[in-house]
């Protein structure tokens, strides 16, 4: 049943991960309290990476953030200056977002690399992040990436540990926009961001090794 809940969420290496953990057990009443000890302890470590975060933004007056993240939105909660948020198509959820978060506006995405020109720092969830500390996120994330390494703003992926992906496969969705098939998802290669952790800012070392143990929790299920 673990097996088929993960294949059920191809794309959620979260997803993934947790159920792995908590299935590395020998009876049902173990699997259910590690279940729900799972879901405890990825709350945590959420809220603790966007902690995190948030000490990276304490002299910070103005930031950038592409699409929806509930991380991205935890760390904001401690941030009283403004955000400017892109619209993030296809989907536009990015529209929302500005609205949920104090100081929120919304920006075309086509004007996010200006925006960024003029901010603080860039601060963006992640969908997963691959094993060389690749991360993966809504589509327009690598564009703002791009800006900022060149305006030398901080790029800040905001992702807890269960996030690192057992391998480098991009299991990217895609949506219809304007009539094309197009990908919701891209890649933001790891010397644009800094990947800030429940653990704090970790580098590619560490990232590889948390993907190798989620590999072989997930191998270990058969």
């Amino acid at each position: 049943k673990a097996r088929e809940l993960i294949e059920a969420h191809p794309s959620m290496d979260v997803v993934g991960n947790r159920v792995a953990r908590a299935a590395d057990t020998d009876t049902v009443e173990e699997l259910e309290k590690k279940a729900h000890r799972a879901i405890s302890e990825g709350y945590r470590a959420d809220q603790k990476a966007a902690e995190s975060a948030s000490e990276r933004l304490v002299d910070a007056d103005h930031v950038v953030t592409v699409s929806r993240s509930g991380t991205v939105a935890a760390t904001l909660e401690r941030f009283d200056g403004s955000v400017a948020v892109a619209e993030s198509l296809p989907g536009g959820e990015g529209i929302g977002f500005a609205e949920e978060v104090d100081g929120g506006t919304v920006v075309p995405d086509a004007c996010v690399p200006d925006a960024v020109r003029g901010t603080d720092a860039v601060v963006v969830g992640a969908d997963s992040v691959l094993p060389d500390g690749t991360a993966v996120n809504k589509v327009g994330s690598l564009a703002a990436a791009l800006a900022a390494g060149r305006f030398g703003v901080p790029f800040l992926v905001v992702a807890s540990v269960d996030k690192v992906s057992p391998d480098d496969e991009v299991r990217n969705e895609y949506l219809e926009y304007n009539g094309e098939r197009v990908p919701v998802f891209e890649e933001v290669p790891a010397d644009l961001i800094e990947l800030v952790t429940e653990d704090g800012v970790m580098g590619s070392d560490e990232v590889r090794e948390h993907a190798d143990e989620h590999a072989r929790r997930r191998g270990a299920l058969g």
